[in-house]
């Protein structure tokens, strides 16, 4: 059944069962993915995934229900099911169903590109991709993984409320993972490509950058235990700012799950630090202009020269705040409930480029990689124990790679002792959130090897 015939009915069996307040969200996603290892198809998948969340306040509760099946028959046991949902509730609720906006920012991201080009030549990309990563260095013994991915999303809200809005998004990239060896050493490297333009990416500037990356590890070793001045690089940092982003939710700041609870207005960082939640950058996954509450999205600087400005709200949060919402209402799924997520969240650029921040390091630590994220921090308290790699810098120049040591500190206290940050932007980026940050430089890190 068409989508638009599917909602007009559901909302007229809604409406016939005594409803005022009712919502739809819909999401359709088509996927394909294709992993080559060593010449060959390892993994090949095609799919189409789609689903829609009805909710409905019903005595003050907000229920809930959820199908695949788009078609007639699962619209009475949907509107029956999330009347059933509400009723068995007895929580204080807050939910309230949005009248929408006048003007919405114009976001186009869909670019319909990778529609139009053939299946088959994207498997000889991914194919050559790992072909040109072994002819680089001998030393190359194979690519774990040699993947391309691509998806087109579309998205439909509409409430009783009057507000319909809706958006179409599709986006493509490659993962690889290289293993080079020498001699009992072997070391890896990761990294992803998102592609715009199929003819405007430099598909073995990619793989060759990767490939230099492993082979610099080879020969690593530990060092000497102690206080180190420290560059964590750009995507590095961003995946501990990931990790750490539930500090700027305000559901988290109403549980006492954040530090940074009863602080707005307050320094919490270096005034080096500006940290921008903008859901209108161009070229990212995550540029939207309404949230799934159908919010329009807004640019916001969440800290402000060391400043906490403001956390990042959906519509409850703000309701019991006394304030608008920031537009970060995020469902994982359409089966999931509403709650908040930045859009393209990252550190504001500095001016120095990465080779400038050594030579302003002189001696102290490179760390390109830092491996226990899940079990080595606390995301509570800000505490971390982590496995670290990357490179010992004297005279501002790479002397030596070192591995198995260990970074250990608090997150708060790094934002706090920031020195220099870098213009080197780059995003670590899921299907859910994009986080940036531009490398940063850290004094005095504790570090546990020899």
């Amino acid at each position: 059944m068409n989508i638009d015939k599917f909602i007009e009915i559901l909302f007229n069996t809604a409406k016939q069962k005594g409803l005022s307040d009712y919502e739809v969200y819909y999401e359709k996603s088509r996927s394909f993915s294709v992993n080559i290892y060593e010449g060959d198809i390892e993994e090949y998948k095609n799919s189409l995934n789609m689903g829609l969340s009805f909710r409905t306040l019903y005595n003050g509760q907000m229920g809930y229900a959820y199908t695949e099946n788009i078609d007639e028959a699962s619209i009475t046991l949907l509107v029956d099911e999330a009347i059933a949902n509400a009723a068995a509730l007895e929580r204080e609720t807050v939910e309230f169903l949005y009248e929408g906006e006048e003007k919405y920012e114009d976001v186009d991201n869909y670019k319909g590109e990778i529609e139009k080009i053939d299946t088959d030549k994207k498997i000889n990309l991914v194919k050559k991709i790992e072909a040109e990563a072994k002819k680089i260095d001998d030393r190359v013994k194979s690519l774990q993984y040699c993947l391309y991915k691509e998806a087109i999303v579309e998205r439909i809200i509409a409430n009783s409320k009057g507000l319909r809005l809706a958006d179409k998004m599709d986006y493509a990239y490659c993962y690889i993972n290289v293993v080079v060896k020498e001699n009992d050493d072997a070391k890896t490297s990761e990294a992803e490509l998102a592609i715009d333009r199929f003819d405007e990416t430099n598909f073995e500037l990619f793989a060759k950058e990767t490939v230099d990356e492993a082979i610099s590890l080879l020969g690593a070793k530990s060092i000497k235990s102690g206080s180190y001045d420290v560059i964590i690089k750009n995507k590095t940092f961003a995946l501990l700012l990931r990790e750490m982003i539930n500090v700027f939710s305000a559901e988290a700041v109403e549980k006492g799950l954040s530090m940074f609870a009863n602080k707005i207005g307050e320094k919490v960082a270096t005034e080096e630090l500006t940290i921008i939640d903008d859901p209108y950058l161009k070229g990212r996954l995550n540029t939207k202009a309404f949230d799934d509450e159908g919010v329009g999205t807004k640019v916001k600087k969440v800290i402000e020269k060391g400043v906490l400005n403001t956390y990042l709200h959906n519509l409850k949060t703000s309701k019991k705040a006394g304030i608008e919402s920031t537009g970060n209402g995020k469902r994982n799924s359409y089966k999931g409930e509403i709650g908040i997520s930045p859009f393209n969240l990252y550190i504001e650029p500095g001016d120095k480029d990465l080779d400038e921040m050594k030579k302003e390091l002189n001696t102290g630590l490179l760390l390109i990689k830092l491996d226990g994220l899940h079990a080595g921090l606390n995301t509570i308290s800000g505490d971390f124990s982590l496995i670290a790699s990357g490179y010992y810098i004297e005279n501002g120049e790479i002397k030596k790679p070192v591995n198995q040591i260990t970074l250990a500190g608090n997150f708060f206290d790094v934002l706090r002792n920031i020195d220099v940050i870098g213009s080197d932007l780059k995003f670590e980026e899921d299907s859910v959130k994009g986080i940036g940050s531009p490398s940063v430089l850290i004094r005095n890190m504790k570090i546990a090897g020899e």
